[in-house]
């Protein structure tokens, strides 16, 4: 078997090429196939539950395959407003189970078709008693959205009049794209953007409210497919390390401490996400006994340990990274020999690590 440094090194390379590890590449290119298709008649949480399939796919993609099992949290999690501050994802420890939250809007996966476009020019057209109704729980949340606005927008005089609506405001941000940042700058700034980019006046005419609907419809429709395709990339790398871990599990938790770490700023998220831990614990060599040790304590401990402001650097985080695999080895016996290179990089990093005050502390 391949040191951890180097099968990581080829893992990352095929990864960077676009191509999934090659053990699960049928698999990925079957379930994403599936995933397209089927995403968007999804309405709700319970929908996603109902379609295993669909349910692993979401999960494997977010990080949490191995709590397929916590279906009752997941209905939670997705079903809530995860800005709310008593919403279980804003309180559970695990961040995966948030990021999945914030992400996934199942409201909103549904693109908005040509025939969608040719009800919006229809409805803009008619006069309001002949207009057909869209309901509140209308299976297309942006058809939704754009029929409120081509009912209102005629109506509208000034744009406080659309930061006073949520829904009027998601409409007009997404079909000018306004960037988020501006979106939650004070009002006068905000209008003054929405000034440079838009007049309000032509809300008076059925063409122009017309046209705008349309343009809303395009943006949108380039946000859901954004979107699809990011979960789409992450599932491809997530089970691609899953893959490359039914070989060499240090591949696996490598890859996965890689793209975690920088968004890494307490010890708590390390203790309380395991493949995180596992990785910290084993670069640090923390004995198993002392794993168990009571959460507050062993947080304090790490604090002493290292400094975890330093994830936030690309290379302290390699070294890191680098430390990990080697001791992964060390550990497993995985392809270490007393001529091989990856001991050396040991004894490098060995050494960098015990000039390091901090890090010549005794922790155990």
């Amino acid at each position: 078997m391949l040191p951890t440094l180097v099968a990581l090194d080829v893992f990352n390379r095929s990864l960077s090429e676009g191509r999934p590890e090659p053990t699960v590449a049928a698999e990925v290119e079957r379930e994403t196939d599936y995933f397209r298709d089927t995403i968007g008649e999804v309405e709700s949480a319970d929908d996603l539950l109902a379609d295993f399939r669909l349910y692993r796919f979401a999960m494997t993609a977010f990080d949490l395959s191995e709590t397929l099992e916590s279906r009752a949290i997941v209905q939670r999690v997705l079903s809530e407003n995860p800005q709310d501050q008593d919403a279980l994802s804003r309180r559970l420890q695990d961040s995966r189970f948030r990021t999945m939250a914030t992400s996934f809007d199942l409201g909103k996966l549904q693109t908005l078709s040509p025939q969608v476009e040719s009800l919006i020019e229809q409805r803009a057209q008619q006069p309001s008693f002949l207009r057909p109704a869209i309901e509140p729980t209308a299976t297309n949340e942006g058809l939704r959205l754009a029929a409120d606005f081509l009912d209102t927008a005629e109506t509208l005089t000034s744009w406080d009049q659309v930061l006073n609506d949520d829904n009027l405001s998601e409409v007009v941000f997404t079909a000018l794209d306004i960037p988020i940042e501006i979106q939650l700058a004070d009002d006068d700034e905000l209008i003054e953007e929405l000034e440079k980019r838009y007049d309000i006046a032509d809300f008076q005419m059925a063409r122009k409210r017309e046209d705008f609907a349309k343009l809303f419809a395009r943006q949108y429709d380039v946000e859901v497919t954004g979107f699809i395709d990011q979960v789409a990339e992450q599932y491809r790398v997530v089970r691609s390390e899953i893959g490359a871990g039914e070989t060499n599990n240090g591949v696996r938790l490598a890859s996965y401490f890689g793209r975690q770490a920088e968004n890494i700023t307490s010890w708590f998220q390390v203790l309380a996400e395991e493949p995180l831990r596992q990785v910290v614990f084993t670069a640090l060599s923390i004995p198993l006994e002392a794993q168990g040790m009571d959460v507050d304590r062993l947080a304090e401990q790490l604090a002493e340990r290292y400094d975890i402001a330093d994830f936030q650097d690309p290379e302290e985080r390699e070294r890191f990274i680098e430390r990990f695999a080697v001791q992964f080895d060390l550990e497993n016996g995985t392809g270490l020999g007393p001529s091989s290179g990856a001991l050396a990089i040991l004894q490098s990093a060995s050494a960098s690590l015990a000039a390091s005050p901090i890090l010549n502390t005794a922790l155990f």
